[in-house]
This record gives structure tokens, C-alpha cells and sequence, in this order.
């Protein structure tokens, strides 16, 4: 390359003139870096890593400089920076690297990854950070923290603190057991040890978790430990507003901020001397980029332990199929709780229907809320709260014929009823109408009854049945944070369980059979999940865990898993089905949505160049599953999957980029979406 500036460009930069810039919003088959020459006055400032502007077709684009080189491969006249937009270096070495990494699992562009990972630049935050004084150096060498009470029944638990804090990067699968109301065994303190572990190796942290009240929660918890490191424990979310998250982003790239806990937003966060990467509860449905290539901060937290030699450390009550996988490939140790200490110390379940139920109350299967509960929560409201998880918010929503159960029908239309709340009676959701008068049409029965009823419903029939009990709902719009002692009754949603400051003790889980039916790939996880977690504070004596609204053949293994309390045993038997299957994550999978031509097309292209691959497919698709920008008729939309085995996954990724790439240079029309490892892979 020659050295001469471009016309109208003055001298350029004496050493390493010529500088790879990654272009932000680049189309798929531009994701490669570009070369621009230097100019001189700009020398000082394009160190790799600042954010930049450059020219390209015709337009003036932001971009990173990823390293300055003596060189070009490119024949052609270089074209000049135009700017450095900031002399902060935000693009590290290491966050290019993951971004990299990201981008090649999931066949998405690099720039995109990079867009997830940067947050918007606000200048006033970023110069008053750069003006703060460099935080002093920890010492090294500290002891390794004693395991909390959160470990128990994990007897690998003081090895794994002890490799962290002598520097090393173990991975591990970690199913903690219930705390049961002890404060001290809160789930919290296990990641704050690890966190402690990794400060003692004078190496940075980053604990993830699903919601902004998780990280209050480890923040709170954090506030009452006696290790002097955790004052410095930094908060990094999506609610502290544009301005303030990257003025705390800046302090962590700076190395103002070591330990750092934070959403899904937080993943990439640029952590100095990261030696920790921990989350809590991989089955949360908030661990799902919803912007595209869509990672999982389960693979974004691998690929950072992988690039920047840290520890990776997954925690839950439970244990999703994808981190079994991982066990049982070697990736990661089983650090699961034992099962007999975990059963010593947890609440008893009891599922309704069951045992001498049968004979005490002939309907306690189908009863939504059978003696045994009333019984349960009668006798735990004399010793605090009780909590009833419910799957759903809102009223009853449908109602269904009280007699044959069929659903409730408007005279009027061909519309549905519906009952939105306890001072209106059924409404028909199409038309408004409310019928005075309703008879079933399939069998002339004249009453009603709610076909799931919501939070408000239960909130509604619960305050009736207990008068006097106050009564406190939590969702996920009006999530309550905390409970005290006084005896009440908590109707949440699963995932926003108010903490009970002493534990409950009782709860009710209603509803069974709504959790297994859910409309997802892997309901019975799910449902384990949401029953484990939100339990998980019920004290070990008392009543116990009451399990309604559970028929005989449902979620056989699921409901096993709970009675167990062996969330590692169900993993394993989830992972074993799925194998002989053929099923993620037994295997690596892409998901075709889009146009039926385009869908085939896809298909043929993806199966016959990757190894060892399998179509499914190609079958219609609903509505919800396509995105609202298309004006595609439904009746033209179609999905498939093209699977392959897990070996050949980086393949896999490799080649919907290039294929992404071929339909872009080619400008294609049609409507496609390629999803690689999707976590949810029955679309509807």
C-alpha cells in the first residue's frame, strides 16, 4: 500500500497509518473490518478500541478501530477516518473477542454483538469518569471465604472457592437447595462467595441475575456481609437510565468498579481482570436477547470465561437441560446439592388428590382449591404468611360451562365470554355484550364457572375465605419486593415472590396442570422451575408445599422432580429423552420462519452444506411467530429446522452467516428469519 495521503488529506500518521475499523450496522456480507488510512492530527486519538466515524458508500458511519497496522492488504486508495468521536478506548481486546465469539455461534455479524455490548456514548458522564483519580491496586493473596450456608449439601463447594481465589477458572453447575426461610442460606450469599473468592485473587467479578429485584435483593444481602470487598459491589441495569448505566459502564471499563452485578444487559460489561462469571437461574426467560442474533447470556458468559481465562459458575434451584448437557459433556462440574441434605432442610410437598386424600375428599384432584389446601393454609396463618403461586394475573378471563365445561359461547356472535372482574359478570370479548340470560349451548346448563382464574380472582375468593388476613398480590406490574412475619396471604405470579423476611409457612401452588400445559418446548422444566424457585422459602416445619389442580397423567416427572426434590436427577432424564429424540440440546439447531419459497430454499442450501444435517419440516406457522413489519399472508408462511449434531455447532453457525451473507449481496427478497440455537424452538 502506498504510504501517500488521499487527495485532500493532509500528512498522515508517521507510524501504523493505516487503521481496521469495524463498521457499526454493516449488512451480512460486509462483517469484516475495513481499512482507512490515519491522518496525523488524528494520530494521538485512533488508538484501537475509540469509537470513530468513516466514510462508506457514500455515507458517514460510526465504527471501532480494532488495531492500527504498517499495512494494507487492500490494492486499492485507502479512504481517511473522519473523526475519533471519543479518546476512550471502549472496544477491549477482550469484548472484541466475545463479541466474535457470540457472533460466530449464532451466525449473526460481529457489529451487531458489539451494539449489544457498547451502550450509547453520553460525553458529560464519560469526561466526569475520566476525570475521577485511578482506584488503588488490591493486594493479592487473601483467603479464599468459608462457604455460606447457601452451599449446603454441595461438598465441592470450599474447593471451588478455593481454585478462584488461587486464580484459576473452574466451571461449574451449581443446584442450590432451598433456603427454607433462613436468611443466612439465601441463594444470594452463594454468588456473593464466589464474588469474594475472585476479589481475593485481586481479579474482578460479574454476577448476573434474571430482574432488577434480584440485583436489589444481592445488593441487600451484600450490605449485611462483614467482608470489606463487597462495599464496592457496583449495580449495572437497564433502570438507571441511559446516562447514568454508561457512566457506571465507564467506571467498570476503568477499573473504578471490580465486582459488578447486573440484568442481561450487564453481560458484556467490561469488567477488569474479569476472574468470575456467575448467573443465577439459566431457565429465566429474561436471559433472551430479544435483539438480533438473539444470544443467551449463558453463551455470552462462556465465551467471556473463554477469552478472558475466568471462572464460570451457573447457580439455581434447578438445572436446565442445556447446563446438563454441559455437565455430561465435561464442560462444567455437577455441584449439585445433595439430595438428602436438600430434603432434610426443604419444606414437604403435597400434592392434592393423592394418598388419603382420595378418600377424604373425592374431588381434591380436580378441586382448584382442595381441603387439603384450605387445611394447610388455616394452620399456617397462625405462624406468618402463606404464599399461593398462581400462573396467570388479571380476573378469570374465560369462563366455561359449570356442567360439561365446555367454553361459554355469546348468543349474540360467534365470540367467547369472558369475566374481567367480581363486579361484572361474563362479557363477550368480541362484541361487548353482556347476556342476561346464558345457557350452554352444548348441554342447556344455565351456570358459569371461571376457566383459570387470575391473581385478582384468587386475591378476590382467598379474602372472602380468611376475612381479617390481609392480602397482598405480586406481579410482574405491581411486583411486591418484601413481606414481613405478620401472618398474610401473598398471591404472586410465578418469578416475583415477594422475599418473606422469616420465610412462609406454607405455600399453596395452584393450578397445576396450567404450569405443564404451557405453550412451551419444555413445559415440565418450566414448571419445575417456577415451583422449585418460588417455593424455595417455605420453612422446613409446618404444612409444607401443597401441589392442586394436577391430573393423574400429567408431567409424571416433573411433578417426581419436586416430590424428590432431586432437580438434577430430572435434568438428567430430560437430557436422556431429548437425546433419543433428537432435540436441543442434544443437538444444534436452526429455525427457518419466513416465506414457503424462501423457507425451502434455506433449507436445501443449509442442509447440503453442513455435515451430518437433518431437515424438519417444512409445516405452517401462526401468526404470532411472524414479525408485524411483514405483509406476509399467513397462508404463504411456513418453518423448518435444520439440525445437526452437536460437534459440528460452530458449523453450524458459520454457515447462516454465510448464508445471511449470499441472500444480502444478492439483495433477496422475500421474508426469512434464520434463528441458530434458538431457546424456544417451537414457534407456534
Amino acid at each position: 500500500m502506498s504510504r501517500s495521503a488521499p487527495p485532500g488529506v493532509g500528512e498522515l500518521a508517521a507510524e501504523h497509518p493505516v487503521a481496521r475499523v469495524l463498521v457499526s450496522g454493516t449488512l451480512p456480507h460486509l462483517d469484516r473490518p475495513f481499512d482507512y488510512v490515519v491522518p496525523a492530527d488524528l494520530d494521538a486519538q485512533a488508538v484501537p478500541g475509540v469509537r470513530v466515524t468513516v466514510p462508506l458508500a457514500g455515507r458517514t458511519e460510526e465504527g471501532w478501530i480494532t488495531e492500527r497496522l504498517a499495512e494494507s492488504d487492500h490494492p486499492g486508495q485507502l479512504s481517511p477516518l473522519r473523526s475519533v468521536v471519543s479518546p476512550l478506548p471502549v472496544l477491549t481486546p477482550a469484548l472484541h473477542a466475545t463479541c466474535v465469539a457470540v457472533a460466530t455461534h449464532y451466525g449473526g455479524t460481529v457489529s451487531d454483538v458489539v451494539r449489544l455490548a457498547i451502550p450509547a456514548r453520553h460525553a458529560g458522564q464519560e469526561k466526569a469518569v475520566l476525570e475521577q483519580p485511578a482506584p488503588p491496586v488490591e493486594p493479592e493473596g487473601a483467603e479464599a471465604p468459608r462457604p455460606s450456608p447457601a452451599w449446603r449439601g454441595v461438598a465441592a463447594a470450599a474447593a471451588l472457592l478455593a481454585r478462584i481465589a488461587a486464580g484459576e477458572h473452574p466451571a461449574a453447575s451449581w443446584v442450590a437447595a432451598p433456603d427454607g426461610g433462613d436468611p443466612a442460606a439465601h441463594w444470594a450469599h452463594g454468588l456473593l462467595d464466589l464474588a469474594v473468592a475472585a476479589a481475593a485473587s485481586g481479579r474482578g467479578a460479574l454476577l448476573l441475575v434474571p430482574d432488577e429485584a434480584d440485583v436489589e435483593r444481592v445488593m441487600a444481602v451484600a450490605g449485611t456481609r462483614p467482608e470489606p470487598v463487597l462495599a464496592a459491589l457496583a449495580p449495572l441495569t437497564a433502570s438507571q437510565g441511559p446516562r447514568a448505566r454508561y457512566g457506571r459502564w465507564v467506571e467498570v471499563l476503568q477499573g473504578h468498579q471490580r465486582l459488578v452485578v447486573g440484568t442481561r444487559s450487564a453481560a458484556f460489561a467490561p469488567v477488569r481482570d474479569l476472574g468470575l462469571v456467575a448467573w443465577w437461574d439459566d431457565g429465566d426467560d429474561s436471559w433472551r436477547e430479544p435483539r438480533t442474533p438473539h444470544p443467551h447470556t449463558r453463551e455470552v458468559a462462556a465465551a467471556r470465561a473463554r477469552t478472558e481465562g475466568a471462572a464460570l459458575v451457573a447457580g439455581g434451584h434447578v438445572r436446565s437441560a442445556r447446563l446438563q448437557h454441559w455437565v455430561e459433556s465435561g464442560f462444567m462440574a455437577d455441584l449439585a446439592a445433595h439430595a438428602g441434605s436438600v430434603r432434610s432442610a426443604a419444606a414437604r410437598v403435597h400434592v392434592a388428590g393423592e394418598g388419603q386424600d382420595e378418600a377424604r375428599d373425592a374431588g381434591a384432584r380436580l378441586a382448584r382449591i382442595p381441603t387439603a389446601a384450605w387445611t394447610a393454609a388455616k394452620r399456617a396463618l397462625e405462624h406468618g404468611p402463606v404464599l399461593v403461586q398462581v400462573p396467570r394475573t388479571g380476573y378469570s378471563g374465560s369462563v366455561r360451562c359449570q356442567d360439561c365445561g365446555a367454553a361459554a359461547e355469546c348468543p349474540a356472535c360467534p365470540g367467547r365470554l369472558a369475566q374481567t372482574s367480581a363486579d361484572t359478570g361474563p362479557r363477550c370479548s368480541t362484541c361487548g355484550q353482556e347476556p342476561t340470560h346464558w345457557t350452554c349451548g352444548q348441554c342447556g346448563g344455565r351456570r358459569w364457572r371461571p376457566a383459570a382464574p387470575g391473581t385478582d380472582r384468587t386475591a378476590h375468593d382467598l379474602g372472602r375465605a380468611f376475612p381479617g388476613v390481609p392480602v397482598v398480590t405480586s406481579t410482574a406490574a405491581s411486583r411486591v419486593a418484601e413481606v414481613g412475619r405478620d401472618p398474610a396471604l401473598v398471591i404472586a405470579t410465578p418469578g416475583v415472590e415477594p422475599h418473606a423476611v422469616a420465610g412462609y409457612a406454607a405455600a399453596l401452588v395452584l393450578d397445576g396442570a396450567v404450569t405443564l400445559e404451557l405453550p412451551l418446548s419444555d413445559a415440565a422444566s418450566e414448571a419445575l422451575r417456577r415451583w422449585t424457585g418460588g417455593t424455595a422459602q417455605v420453612r422446613p416445619e409446618g404444612p409444607g408445599i401443597v401441589l392442586c389442580g394436577l391430573p393423574a397423567h400429567a408431567g409424571i416427572d416433573a411433578v417426581e422432580g419436586f416430590l424428590r426434590r432431586d432437580p438434577a436427577w430430572f435434568a438428567r432424564q430430560v437430557l436422556t429423552e431429548r437425546r433419543a429424540a433428537q432435540l436441543p440440546p442434544a443437538v444444534a439447531l436452526v429455525h427457518l420462519v419466513g416465506h414457503r419459497r424462501d423457507v425451502e430454499a434455506a433449507m436445501v442450501e443449509l442442509s447440503a452444506a453442513l455435515p451430518a444435517s437433518e431437515v424438519v419440516g417444512v409445516v405452517p406457522v401462526g401468526a404470532a411467530a411472524l414479525p408485524s413489519r411483514w405483509e406476509l399472508p399467513l397462508e404463504q408462511a411456513a418453518q423448518a429446522w435444520v439440525r445437526t449434531t452437536w460437534e459440528h455447532a460452530a458449523e453450524l453457525g458459520r454457515t447462516v452467516h454465510a448464508l445471511r451473507a449470499h441472500r444480502s449481496a444478492r439483495k433477496a427478497r422475500g421474508e426469512l428469519l434464520m434463528t441458530v440455537d434458538p431457546e424456544e424452538w417451537l414457534a407456534p
